[in-house]
């Protein structure tokens, strides 16, 4: 009985100093998703004026003004700067969600099935980006300056 004790605890411990020398001295290489990581550039931050506009909603607005930064820094940041529309789709969406609401969100579904190389022909150029002009219409009531 003693002998089997004895066994048991001079197995136990060159168990357990085997597995202490590997955890301490071995570092893994890294995976290919953390070089990825590296490798990517950083992610921009919110402009100023997002932080205001997203202080300024309420309720379902400021949800939907979230997304819609939420869409512009981290899904089509991934694409690079490719949106055919100035202003972009990410901002037409923030500017059209807090003029008209739940009309807002379909007027910026719309304005992203829109944006695509094919329908340059039916919209003015801007001179000095060269992008198409697409802004959020005035509301009928509303007098432009």
């Amino acid at each position: 009985m003693k002998m089997r004790i004895r066994i048991c605890i001079i197995l136990g411990l060159f168990v357990s100093l085997c597995g202490y020398g590997q955890t301490t001295t071995h570092t893994p290489p890294p995976t290919e998703w953390q070089q990825l990581r590296k490798a990517m550039p950083p992610v921009p931050k919110p402009h100023a004026h997002h932080a205001a506009v997203l202080r300024q909603t309420k309720g379902i607005k400021k949800m939907a003004a979230y997304l819609f930064v939420f869409y512009k820094y981290y899904i089509s940041s991934q694409d690079g700067n490719s949106c055919s529309f100035k202003p972009t789709c990410s901002e037409f969406a923030m500017q059209a969600v807090r003029a008209y609401g739940s009309k807002g969100l379909l007027m910026a579904s719309d304005r992203l099935m829109r944006c695509n190389g094919l329908s340059s022909d039916l919209y003015a150029r801007d001179s000095l980006s060269g992008r198409l002009l697409d802004p959020v219409p005035p509301k009928k009531d509303e007098v432009l300056p």
